[in-house]
């Protein structure tokens, strides 16, 4: 499969020998590598998948370390998965440099993307290239081991429902006594609203000044009109709504 190196006599590896060596081993380790799965030869490596998430793009480096990151709360309350892609540089060691991480893509956008972040930096590769590597693409996937039971539950249809409207608008007569004595004031009335969005049921719970402009008020409560309550598609009455008019000079 590879050339054995020469040796001298009395067993040494002539410098040639050794070189020759070093990149047999080195192409039997990527060899090895691309047969089991971890790293092809031309730089891609396959992920865990979730769906859509595209593969690895190491450049020759064999990952090392590479921190689960930490499932962000708000995804996992909510039963999201996802990938992140990021971009980066590793050093001469194989450690990241933190300030060249870069966010390429990622699905869904807005939960994963500082946890990949944190991950990355943390990351460790074996370069076994010996010089720095720039544009190296990796994949940080979040998947969720019991996704049914972290589900949180459906909110609760909410009922059919709309509130009643004012559907008329009623300037009460100003009494002519009170405007020839100059007097102003306000009353406010109590009422039910009907199924047809009329009014019953009407008394004066304020009056100030007392008894001035009460029957003028209930006169223009009489008046007025509304879209009624609707509850589940029916028509319902509601009691107790309470409407001031006001008496004010010019």
């Amino acid at each position: 499969m590879f050339q054995a190196a020469q040796a001298k006599p009395g067993g040494f590896i002539t410098r040639t020998g050794r070189r020759r060596l070093r990149g047999a081993c080195l192409a039997f380790g990527l060899a090895v590598l691309a047969g089991c799965g971890g790293v092809s030869l031309d730089g891609f490596t396959a992920s865990p998948s979730t769906a859509n998430a595209p593969p690895n793009s190491t450049r020759g480096l064999v990952v090392f370390d590479a921190p689960q990151p930490v499932y962000p709360l708000q995804a996992r309350t909510l039963g999201i998965e996802g990938w992140v892609m990021l971009a980066f540089t590793v050093d001469e060691s194989g450690t990241v440099i933190p300030d060249t991480i870069d966010v390429i893509n990622q699905q869904p956008t807005g939960y994963f993307e500082r946890a990949a972040i944190n991950a990355a930096r943390r990351m460790n590769f074996d370069n076994i290239l010996n010089r720095m590597v720039r544009d190296v693409r990796y994949v940080f996937q979040f998947k969720l081991d019991n996704r049914e039971e972290l589900l949180v539950d459906a909110p609760p249809e909410e009922p059919n429902f709309r509130e009643y409207l004012s559907a008329s608008f009623v300037t009460p007569q100003y009494p002519e006594f009170a405007r020839e004595q100059g007097l102003e004031g306000h009353v406010v009335v109590e009422f039910t609203i009907t199924e047809n969005g009329g009014v019953r049921d009407l008394m004066v719970i304020e009056a100030n000044p007392p008894a001035i402009f009460d029957q003028a008020a209930l006169r223009a409560a009489s008046r007025l009109r509304y879209q009624p309550r609707v509850v589940d598609n029916e028509a319902v009455a509601v009691e107790g709504v309470t409407h001031r008019f006001n008496w004010n000079l010019p």
